[in-house]
């Protein structure tokens, strides 16, 4: 493994959702190494310190796309990247991704919210000091942003099966009775213990 750099840097978690400010500098240590092939090691003292360092992580190694996903769930798309985005972004702001992310949020314990707070603020880091990463630097993301996004995910196969029984009417279903499940057996998982995604 070769070190690309050690975080211990101070971010400002200034990204609290709807309304709440974090006024005092949060210092998150983390080790970021990457092996041979590229794929981040994340070793720190906290979760919070591991959720930093894999915003770093993901902001370098997919800046595009992690400011596409953040952004698609609240439903600012288009802002970004054109008018062929308008179409998603009219349907994320249909479903209020934003304003359920928003009630939910107090609602999360403690620790996951700042779990979340310290992932956006390493990719809110990571671009501040990569300005030139993307052709314009984008807004500055909270942590709503995060659970718009996941919300979005999770409802884009709900949306689509009503989008295909609306268009298919009484017929069947091609899909019907298949699913994107997998399962690894305890023998063959590196606990020992079954997985079931």
């Amino acid at each position: 493994m070769r070190l690309l750099r050690a975080l211990a840097l101070a971010g400002l978690a200034g990204c609290a959702a709807s309304g709440g400010t974090i006024t005092a500098a949060v210092r998150y240590e983390a080790i970021l190494t990457r092996d041979r092939y590229g794929v981040p090691h994340i070793a720190g003292r906290s979760v919070g310190d591991a959720a930093y360092a894999l915003g770093q992580a993901q902001a370098e190694d997919r800046p595009a796309e992690i400011v596409h996903n953040l952004s698609a769930g609240t439903g600012r798309l288009a802002e970004l990247f054109g008018p062929a985005f308008i179409e998603r972004e009219r349907r994320a702001r249909e479903l209020g991704h934003r304003g359920r992310a928003e009630a939910d949020w107090p609602k999360l314990p403690l620790a996951v919210q700042q779990m979340v707070e310290a992932f956006v603020a390493g990719v809110n880091d990571w671009f501040a000091e990569h300005p030139r990463a993307l052709p314009s630097t984008p807004r500055a993301f909270d942590a709503v942003d995060v659970l718009a996004w996941h919300r979005h995910l999770l409802m884009l196969p709900e949306v689509a099966i009503a989008r295909l029984d609306a268009e298919a009417g009484d017929a069947p279903r091609v899909n019907a009775g298949r699913s994107n499940a997998w399962a690894v057996a305890g023998s063959r998982s590196a606990t020992g213990k079954p997985v079931l995604l």
